[in-house]
């Protein structure tokens, strides 16, 4: 039988987004990185993560990052406005799939 591998989706490929993605990865997990900025998703796309350019608003760029199949997904963008319309987009597609949101303030 196959093993299964959980799936993380990080949101926010800041200094904490990256630590986050990183130790998901070391614990076992497939995951999707969602940034706006692609030199920021660079360095993990030619690790091998699934990496997807632009607003995770926008319920397209969350369906690209299989939002769906994923199991956890963590959230850290460094505006809290953006956090909570990302983290609305996110439950008008999956109501109950686990968020850790980071807020700033």
């Amino acid at each position: 039988s196959t093993s299964h591998r959980r799936t993380a989706l990080v949101i926010g490929a800041g200094h904490i987004g990256r630590q986050v993605t990183s130790q998901l990865e070391i614990s076992g997990c497939d995951v999707c990185l969602i940034d706006l900025s692609p030199v920021n998703l660079h360095p993990f796309a030619m690790q091998g993560f699934h990496t997807v350019a632009g607003d995770a608003r926008d319920t397209a760029v969350l369906r690209r990052a299989h939002l769906q199949d994923a199991e956890l997904v963590v959230l850290v963008v460094p505006d809290d406005e953006i956090a909570l319309s990302v983290l609305r987009t996110i439950r008008d597609v999956v109501p109950k799939t686990p968020v850790v949101v980071r807020c700033r303030y």
